[in-house]
């Protein structure tokens, strides 16, 4: 049987369970992975990391079903705003998409009793037209040099 590890925590920063505040947020992909919805439906589901401000590191998904509803509609505008352009049919290497950078919208929901983040848009890093609803600004750094 192992010793038991003393660990002091004293000087350790307290852990912040919170939601992000609504509003926009600078991200990039740091993974893109297909995985299949509880239906059985596949969707890719990107992994994105804050870039600035008060949140670097901290992680946001966004899921977008494949040959959905929306006849690909939200992974189109996805991708396009990643700087990933597509047309007609595509193969799509999910590796291409990781370190491209982007501006999410991120609101709340409730499930399972507790509020969460959500993506509700996505739109190109460069694109303007967000007035004072931007909540981060400033230099972005590079995917590597972000803590996770």
């Amino acid at each position: 049987m192992a010793a038991p590890l003393e660990v002091d925590f004293t000087d350790a920063d307290e852990i912040n369970f919170e939601p992000l505040p609504k509003g926009w947020y600078e991200v990039a992909v740091y993974e893109a992975k297909l995985e299949y919805s509880q239906a059985g439906n596949p969707m890719i589901v990107f992994e994105l990391n804050v870039l600035n401000g008060p949140y670097p590191g901290k992680k946001l998904w966004l899921r977008n079903a494949i040959d959905g509803k929306d006849k690909n509609y939200y992974l189109k505008r996805t991708l396009t705003a990643i700087g990933y352009h597509v047309t007609g049919k595509a193969k799509i290497n999910l590796d291409d998409l990781c370190g491209r950078y982007a501006r999410v919208l991120v609101e709340h929901e409730l499930y399972k009793e507790k509020t969460r983040e959500k993506v509700v848009d996505i739109v190109p890093l460069e694109d303007g037209g967000y007035g004072d609803d931007v909540v981060i600004s400033g230099d972005l750094v590079a995917r590597d040099s972000v803590s996770f």
